[in-house]
């Protein structure tokens, strides 16, 4: 039978191929260890460090704004890796326990797999195509344009001489196509993960909507039982919201803050661009962190709606038929669902589709500052 979990099959395997997500297998857990210390010991570090230097090295002012552009994201999905790597314990228990809770109900069960499961296998394919277009106007740029032996992929400083060297600068446009994949990948997996996530908890209110609506009418008993449950998975689900709080909204608050200035700094070098490879580096680049954040607003205001929704389920059930004990039941409860659950980040922000205008808001007034700086 599918579990809940299973929808996530593809993040879990990407963690575990790149040694993020450890394993209670001490024999796996050490292959993963080595992994993870390789790559995010070692090789990260060193991207990180010579992306930077390369900046320092630009004279060119476009190319001064590529190099910190490409250093604050490798390092915001550094500290992503990491947070799932510190925290893979508490995340298999959260994910358990979102197995516990019903997800597709026999009452408008095809409504809630298709509306759920097309969102979870969707949206994070969007993301995964803006981050491929980056990737190949990145890597592909200088081949094409023939400057394969005089210009770098991706702006990286190396302690030796390579200009002029064919065999050399193919060996290292590999190097940077490999280094650009593997990126590529992981931030559209830790991405997708946490808005995946959200997605599901949200199908699963819609679940207990759907079970809501379809409370008997006939049976008394029958109706107490099942309303038990359903509250029962009611508190189930407000604590998985609770848990992914816990676990997931420090690295949503440094992804909220970090965009504001990686928006910002891609559309002033669009607008500084002066060729076509570079426009179309500083375009793609501001679609995918635009999308990069709207993906988990979306998904957090998903969560916040179906949330609200439960109340007028609630209300669209057959509670007129039922005895005046059940209707006390029922009032005391939604009483409960007048406060929708809503998921926050740094402690007093909410999740939701005005979290993502505010960041762009945030960017846009960063925007205009710079553009009062003198030339």
């Amino acid at each position: 039978m599918l579990r809940t979990s299973d929808l996530l099959g593809h993040h879990i395997s990407v963690f575990n191929f790149f040694g993020v997500w450890r394993s209670k297998d001490k024999v796996k857990d050490l292959q993963f260890s080595i992994r993870s210390f390789i790559f995010i010991y070692c090789i990260g570090p060193l991207i990180v460090a010579s992306i930077f230097a390369a900046g320092l090295h630009q004279t060119d002012f476009t190319d001064t704004i590529i190099s910190p552009l490409y250093t604050a994201n490798i390092i915001l999905i550094f500290l992503k890796i990491l947070n799932v790597y510190i925290k893979t314990q508490k995340i298999e228990d959260f994910l358990d326990q979102m197995d516990k809770v019903p997800f597709f109900p026999e009452a408008g069960e095809k409504d809630t797999k298709h509306s759920t499961v097309q969102k979870v296998r969707f949206l994070p394919i969007i993301l995964a195509v803006l981050f491929i277009s980056v990737s190949l106007v990145v890597l592909f740029a200088p081949v094409v344009l023939g400057k394969m032996t005089t210009a770098r992929s991706i702006p990286t400083w190396y302690p030796f001489e390579w200009e002029g060297k064919f065999g050399l600068c193919f060996v290292l446009f590999i190097f940077e196509f490999v280094v650009a994949v593997t990126f590529a990948t992981l931030v559209v997996t830790t991405d997708t993960f946490l808005a995946c996530v959200l997605l599901i908890i949200g199908g699963q209110f819609e679940s207990l909507g759907y079970r809501f609506k379809d409370l008997p009418k006939n049976n008394a008993t029958i109706w107490r039982t099942k309303f038990k449950t359903y509250i029962q998975d009611y508190n189930s689900i407000c604590k998985l919201c609770k848990e992914f709080e816990d676990i997931f909204s420090g690295i949503i608050l440094i992804q909220a803050l970090c965009s504001c200035l990686l928006i910002c700094l891609s559309a002033f070098g669009l607008g500084l661009a002066h060729d076509i490879e570079t426009f179309l580096r500083f375009l793609t680049f501001l679609l995918c962190m635009l999308y990069e954040v709207f993906l988990t607003c979306y998904a957090g205001d998903y969560v916040a709606d179906k949330s609200k929704k439960l109340l007028f389920d609630l209300y669209s059930s057959s509670w007129p038929d039922i005895p005046q004990d059940c209707r006390k039941m029922l009032l005391i409860f939604s009483m409960k669902l007048n406060n929708p659950i809503i998921i926050k980040f740094g402690i007093i922000q909410n999740l939701h589709l005005r979290t993502f205008t505010k960041v762009v808001d945030g960017a846009y007034k960063l925007y205009a500052l710079l553009q009062q700086v003198p030339e």
